[in-house]
């Protein structure tokens, strides 16, 4: 999954950290919230929690909830930022 590029000449969105590229704040590192864009994708994939298909819900919270589709073991709350990493590494997450 590729992180949302805003404006090239300004910023550059890499996961949650925000690199400006302006002249008087070169090099200098924000923290940011992970892309609404990013989430979008992130609630879509397929996935799985202790190996039972499951699915990311609540894109306008601060965390993501992972929970079975069938109800099977209890949501389990990650940040967004390892729901991303998961994702990205096959969606197999345990709780």
């Amino acid at each position: 999954m590729q992180a949302a590029q805003l404006d090239p000449s300004a910023r550059t969105w890499h996961h949650d950290l925000q690199v400006l590229r302006t002249p008087w704040q070169a090099g200098r590192v924000l923290m940011t919230a992970t892309p609404v864009i990013n989430r979008h994708a992130l609630v879509l994939a397929p996935v799985t929690l202790n190996g039972k298909p499951a699915q990311v819900t609540g894109i306008r919270n601060d965390f993501a909830m992972v929970r079975s589709l069938r109800g099977e073991t209890a949501p389990v709350e990650f940040s967004w930022q390892t729901v991303e990493r998961v994702v990205m590494t096959g969606g197999n997450f345990k709780s």
